[in-house]
């Protein structure tokens, strides 16, 4: 049964990046009512559209943005818009200091051309992310693989992707 005050947001085909139509999510949801709330960048010709807004999806960033304000419903279904200005922070060993921290620049972002970059992917980009470079597994909080190769995106954890980044990808260990 359909909760007519419940409101859902969701992705193209459950995953970030991907395209799909509002009348197949709304169908593929059975929502009541549908409303595009986001934008893409519609012009990349690859395979992948990233999204243009920080993204908000059952309370988890699913996409981290750089420009624009951030639209999310509270569990009790109220809405807000606020301006996020997030910085991404990880620690080696639990330690803060240089060489042992490090940051990313993005969430599930799809890491278009020759820029160095570092990114986090989540269950929300999809199983693995289909990379090559240096990769960081990790699960429950600790380092699981490290390859120059995709790597599976646990459903605990994550992926840390270092393009072009050799000094921070030698940080990590097994």
């Amino acid at each position: 049964r359909l909760d007519p005050n419940a409101i859902e947001t969701a992705l193209g085909y459950d995953h970030v990046a991907r395209t799909e139509s509002l009348a197949e999510m709304a169908l593929r949801h059975h929502a009541l009512a549908a409303i595009d709330g986001g934008f893409f960048d519609s012009s990349y010709e690859g395979p992948f559209k990233d999204l243009i807004d920080t993204t908000v999806v059952n309370g988890h960033i699913v996409f981290k943005g750089d420009i624009g304000s951030t639209l999310f419903f509270t569990s009790d279904n109220q809405g807000w818009m606020e301006d996020l200005s997030l910085r991404i922070e990880g620690s080696i060993d639990g330690r803060w200091d240089w060489p042992h921290n490090w940051f990313a620049y993005w969430i599930n972002r799809y890491p278009e051309g020759r820029h160095q970059t570092v990114t986090i992917f989540t269950p929300a980009w999809g199983s693995a992310t289909g990379l090559r470079g240096s990769q960081v597994q990790v699960e429950n909080g600790w380092v699981t693989d490290i390859a120059r190769s995709s790597l599976p995106i646990p459903p605990d954890g994550y992926v840390i992707y270092m393009r072009d980044e050799p000094e921070i990808a030698s940080r990590f260990r097994i």
